[in-house]
């Protein structure tokens, strides 16, 4: 199956204690443009410190009961380095084929404003899976450098060509230059999907798993006007 369109390409700014999206370098955002960008909502998972909690304890059971079972393992002790970069590599694909297929299902049945409310509640539930498992694996702490590494290493951005910056100490910008599902969306005559709220959702979830205080702001992103390569 080919991927099919449907997700988000958002331009983040993402800080030690704050996030914010801005497709400028050095222009400070236009609160008034984030307040009625879209009216869609969502929920917070800023304040989410007992939630976390939570879900520390339900995948530390399910670690426990999801391992690899000896045949995939004895296949993947077999493979190269750039095999399994391969592998990996392919699994993105995968997981991004499946976000964009039910997306797409969810908008074409329901419209657009229901796909992106889907979105908005399915996505940031696995951003703060992968948030943990990433913690967990990689034993992050809670600073700046963490987050940023935790953003790499996960599929929220691995449908998209982006840029990362540091800002300052407190801060970095992720700007998204190539969302694939958005441009094949545009190529098929279905047009950008109005996918803020759940960007948002999800980058609020991912980054309280590594730091609770963390904040995250969207400067830009669908249905917001963009430049072509943001």
């Amino acid at each position: 199956k080919h991927n099919l369109p449907g997700a988000f390409s958002p331009f983040y700014i993402l800080r030690r204690h704050s996030f914010s999206f801005n497709p400028y370098i050095g222009i400070p955002g236009d609160r008034s443009m984030l307040d009625a960008c879209c009216e869609i909502p969502y929920s917070s998972m800023t304040n989410s410190a007992p939630m976390i909690t939570r879900w520390d304890n339900k995948y530390q059971k399910e670690d426990r009961t999801l391992p690899l079972n000896n045949f995939q393992n004895e296949k993947l002790s077999r493979l190269s380095k750039d095999e399994l970069l391969d592998f990996i590599d392919m699994f993105q694909k995968n997981w991004w084929n499946l976000q964009n297929n039910y997306i797409l299902y969810i908008n074409n049945e329901y419209g657009e404003e229901a796909a992106v409310k889907a979105d908005a509640h399915c996505f940031p539930a696995n951003a703060r899976v992968q948030m943990y498992r990433l913690r967990k694996m990689f034993g992050l702490k809670d600073d700046l450098k963490s987050l940023r590494d935790a953003m790499i290493l996960s599929t929220i951005w691995a449908n998209a060509d982006y840029e990362i910056e540091d800002l300052d100490d407190n801060r970095f910008r992720i700007k998204v230059t190539n969302c694939h599902q958005q441009v094949r969306r545009v190529e098929d005559g279905i047009g950008e999907l109005a996918c803020k709220p759940a960007g948002l959702a999800i980058c609020e979830a991912a980054a309280v798993v590594i730091n609770e205080e963390a904040r995250v702001e969207c400067l830009v992103c669908p249905p917001d006007h963009h430049p072509k390569d943001v």
